[in-house]
């Protein structure tokens, strides 16, 4: 965002898109690396000579002869994964708040009408504009009503802490000792079964001794019947 003029603005905007480029490509990395920068610009006065209020620039090839525009091989639009050559380089996108009328036919038009008068419409419909807007009011405050702001939001996280120290944790602390209970439940269980499965065992090896079914039963604790199934 600029509000100052600045005459040689789009030489300024070139060697930013092209510092990003060069800092954002890792040495050694082919070209084909190179990050795809989007620039936006925000005005607060007139640049150059036009009455429109949105300008959006791009880099094509055009032929001095034929004038047909260069095109990507598939080869290449398979590599980059793009469509046309404009697709590689930057993008400009200048908005010139002065020249817009504060009449919103899109929801473009919604965020230039929001940048230029800082408010919203009731009826805009555009996204990102009511957390754009309360951005904007928290930019707006003073310092007592942003220290007063900030105190608030950090109470709000406070709070939210508290319940899932209490609440959250509890419950899932409760989970946790259902789950504990039910294990020690289960090898109680399981050991239980294991040692009438070893009782029986040692039934059914006395009973294939000869020994008599009444002292079996007094000396495993089985009853009569139990052991007659083995």
């Amino acid at each position: 965002m600029q509000f100052s003029r600045e005459l040689d603005y789009l030489q300024r905007i070139l060697y930013a898109s092209s510092k990003v480029i060069t800092e954002h490509l890792p040495k050694g990395q082919p070209y084909a690396e190179v990050s795809k920068v989007i620039s936006v610009n925000i005005l607060h006065f007139d640049l150059g000579k036009g009455d429109d209020y949105i300008y959006h620039g791009t880099t094509r090839f055009i032929g001095l002869h034929n004038q047909r525009e260069l095109e990507l091989s598939a080869e290449q639009k398979n590599l980059y994964a793009v469509q046309k050559i404009a697709d590689l380089y930057p993008e400009y996108y200048l908005i010139e708040l002065r020249n817009f009328n504060d009449v919103a036919n899109n929801t473009l038009d919604e965020w230039v009408y929001f940048l230029k008068n800082e408010e919203i419409d009731e009826k805009f419909t555009a996204k990102g504009l009511n957390e754009a807007k309360e951005t904007l009011d928290v930019l707006k405050m003073n310092p007592q009503e942003r220290l007063a702001y900030e105190r608030h939001q950090e109470d709000l996280h406070y709070q939210a802490s508290m319940y899932q120290s209490t609440y959250v944790l509890g419950q899932l602390e409760g989970e946790e000792k259902g789950m504990q209970k039910g294990m020690e439940k289960g090898m109680v269980i399981g050991e239980e079964l294991g040692l009438k499965k070893g009782v029986l065992q040692t039934a059914r090896k006395m009973k294939q001794a000869n020994i008599n079914v009444t002292d079996i039963a007094e000396m495993t604790g089985l009853i009569i019947e139990e052991i007659d199934l083995l």
